[in-house]
């Protein structure tokens, strides 16, 4: 018991090898400015990393202290105490990766906006102006190709954009729907009369978290080769999506 509570204590001594430069990178990060448009759960995640390793010694001084009380005690406790400064590290490694998570989102965002210029939505023609009685103002329409990526901006949750596709056999599709970190898009599937496409079973609305890149989807199984319509909308919060068929 004591040789491994000495292990795992100058395990954990490791990492103050490092720490001076550490202390500098957290200053620096601390002090920094933001540019306005970062999401509150980066911010959060960022100042909860500064502040985690900027109080590392302490966290791994009390433990070091418990540790020693516990093994002149002969307590069962001495190994949980040496064990604590690792667990911290971990969740430390934990929050790491969460943040590179959220910048990967800020990433996807901006692949979004570049799609979206490089194929914008266009006007609906009179065909494509389908809503399934739904009450949504019908404000862009395209084409989907299956294994092809169409990406649209909804303006408001009173709107709504459809995507028409072609289905060459009656295989099961998956519906693979992207957001920005601040929209919550979700979809239907229509036929071109405008009634629910038999083989879709209508969803719930995902549940988007802020800041966090979200990867719905849906799957369809089509009942026949006709065109089909994929109508996207955003029930709570609008922005940018997405969206492909496989």
């Amino acid at each position: 018991m004591k040789l491994a509570t000495g292990f795992f204590l100058v395990l954990g001594a490791l990492p103050l090898v490092v720490y001076p430069f550490v202390l500098l990178a957290n200053i620096m990060g601390l002090a920094g400015q933001w540019s306005g448009n970062e999401s509150l759960v980066l911010i959060l995640i960022s100042y909860a990393f500064y502040i985690g390793t900027t109080v590392y010694p302490l966290v791994y001084l009390i433990c070091v202290g418990a540790a020693i009380v516990a093994v002149r005690r002969k307590s069962n406790r001495a190994l949980g105490f040496a064990l604590g400064s690792i667990g911290y590290l971990l969740l430390l490694v934990g929050l790491v990766a969460i943040w590179a998570l959220v910048e990967q989102g800020i990433s996807t965002f901006q692949g979004i906006q570049e799609q979206g210029n490089a194929s914008p939505i266009a006007k609906c023609t009179p065909s494509s102006l389908v809503d399934g009685e739904d009450g949504l103002r019908t404000t862009g329409c395209g084409a989907l190709e299956v294994g092809k990526t169409g990406a649209g901006v909804i303006g408001n949750p009173l709107e709504a954009h459809n995507w028409e596709f072609k289905v060459k056999s009656s295989y099961r599709m998956t519906i693979t729907v992207k957001n920005d970190r601040k929209s919550c898009p979700t979809v239907r599937i229509l036929d071109l009369s405008g009634r629910n496409a038999p083989g879709f079973d209508e969803q719930k609305p995902p549940i988007c978290l802020d800041g966090m890149v979200i990867t719905s989807f849906f799957y369809f199984n089509p009942s026949s080769n006709d065109p089909y319509i994929i109508r996207v909308f955003t029930p709570k919060t609008p922005g940018a999506y997405s969206i492909k068929i496989e």
